[in-house]
């Protein structure tokens, strides 16, 4: 069995099929030319990664975004390899300036996902938010953004009410403001207008946002969780 190293080709590849006995040759034969002369791996590549991402979210219960470096690595690759005029730059961590609208389409699903889920208590059976709406936001964000949001005050109310994470919910409103306020409205005063289409490269920083973000919040919780922990010595001395 081949040792996992999430930054080889060989597991860069593995992200654009399902089984590894599906990759065709022509794959790492792009990957290497990329690592060794700087060329730009093929666009054409993000459909078959997002085609991937979006069967894992929905069929396997078991997997872990945060887990799939592999996956969100190849895709900022190509993304920033064949940047163009004005496209954003992927950097390593959570962009949280950017007007970059499918980007922060990915940072605003994550975060209604994550609203859910603590309104749930973390508890959540069955296909939330993310899984869901991944494949419709990714592609026509305008004809579901407006649903979620609506969804999301009901969530919103329930964090609200809950004994363990009431007044959380003032926090994720902010979180959200900060995001919806980089879409630009249609005419002064209306809500945040989103795309109505996007292209297969939008879509790829539709992916990197959603990952960023939850990795961002993920990040977040555990650095509050160790400073929330009793510390032992202190009380000792």
């Amino acid at each position: 069995m081949t040792k996992f190293h999430p930054l080889s080709v060989y597991w860069l590849a593995c992200t654009t099929v399902r089984e590894s006995k599906d990759l065709p040759t022509d794959v790492p034969v792009q990957l290497y030319r990329a690592a060794l002369e700087h060329t730009a791996p093929s666009i054409s590549l993000i459909k078959p990664i997002l085609n991937q991402l979006h069967s894992k979210l929905v069929r396997d219960e078991n997997y872990n975004l945060l887990y799939d470096e592999s996956r969100f690595a190849l895709l900022k690759l190509i993304l920033n390899r064949n940047r163009k005029g004005n496209d954003m730059e992927i950097k390593p961590e959570l962009t949280a300036d950017t007007n970059d609208s499918a980007y922060n389409c990915g940072r605003l699903l994550a975060i209604l996902a994550a609203t859910q889920d603590k309104a749930h208590e973390f508890k959540l059976e069955g296909p939330g938010v993310a899984e869901r709406y991944f494949g419709t936001a990714s592609v026509s964000p305008a004809s579901v953004f407006p649903l979620l949001l609506r969804l999301n005050r009901h969530h919103l109310n329930k964090i609200g009410k809950s004994e363990r994470y009431g007044g959380h919910e003032q926090f994720i409103q902010r979180q959200m403001e900060d995001v919806l306020v980089l879409f630009k409205p249609g005419k002064p005063c209306a809500p945040p207008t989103f795309p109505r289409t996007l292209d297969l490269q939008s879509q790829g920083r539709f992916a990197i946002g959603f990952y960023q973000q939850t990795a961002a919040d993920h990040a977040a919780r555990q650095t509050k969780s160790k400073n929330d922990k009793p510390n032992l010595e202190s009380e000792i001395e």
